[in-house]
């Protein structure tokens, strides 16, 4: 970075935090629902976050598109070798089924998975999150400071965005108490870097699809 890289405005950054966090922390907690049955809510509700998530960042994405780590024309096409991303998937995944092996002494698949998780989780979720806090935030972040800062900075906020739901849930204390946090700590630095080191969008979001997965069917 030089002195006279543009840098998106730290004032846009936190307007648009403190409108998202607010939006969908109501969004969240309201319980607010179209459709009563599973199929048409799961997907309604993807459609929504699909639509207050990856829409406006990929719009100010486009319109501070020279003010970015990797810029937007760059984001979805950069070429980088897919054989060290392989491996990191893999160990994720691996990671899943040997917890879930060491835990229950065998392999078990869930049996609360479901047709319609397929669609709330394994589809829009590693889209829209990446698109925020990866493509958006940190791309916009590592302009404006070293990083790990910027690495970090992503991570918190990527965390912080689960509490709403944790909260709605009842398991917000259970996450702190049980390390669970940590999780999506470790999780948020992982995306990040693999989209550092690719500079391609579509690395991390193809790897949290894959993790979202494994743990549907684990």
């Amino acid at each position: 970075m030089t002195n006279l890289q543009k840098q998106v405005p730290t004032k846009i950054i936190g307007i648009y935090l403190v409108i998202f966090f607010l939006w969908w922390s109501f969004y969240e907690l309201s319980g607010f629902q179209l459709f009563a049955t599973p199929f048409p809510q799961a997907l309604s509700g993807s459609l929504i976050k699909f639509a207050t998530w990856t829409v406006p960042a990929f719009l100010l994405m486009k319109k501070y598109h020279d003010s970015l780590y990797v810029p937007f024309d760059k984001i979805f096409t950069n070429k980088f070798r897919v054989a060290p991303y392989i491996l990191i998937t893999f160990l994720m995944i691996s990671y899943i089924i040997l917890g879930e092996w060491v835990e229950h002494g065998s392999l078990q698949f869930s049996n609360s998975f479901n047709a319609t998780d397929l669609i709330g989780v394994f589809l829009f979720v590693g889209i829209t999150e990446e698109m925020v806090f990866r493509g958006w935030l940190l791309n916009a972040l590592l302009l404006k400071t070293t990083t790990i800062p910027a690495v970090l900075i992503s991570s918190v906020l990527f965390l912080c965005i689960h509490f709403p739901i944790w909260v709605k849930t009842g398991s917000f204390i259970q996450n702190f108490a049980s390390g669970g946090f940590i999780n999506v700590l470790i999780l948020s630095i992982i995306f990040s870097v693999t989209f550092l080191k690719s500079k391609n969008i579509l690395v991390p979001i193809v790897i949290h699809m894959l993790w979202d997965l494994a743990l549907l069917i684990f």
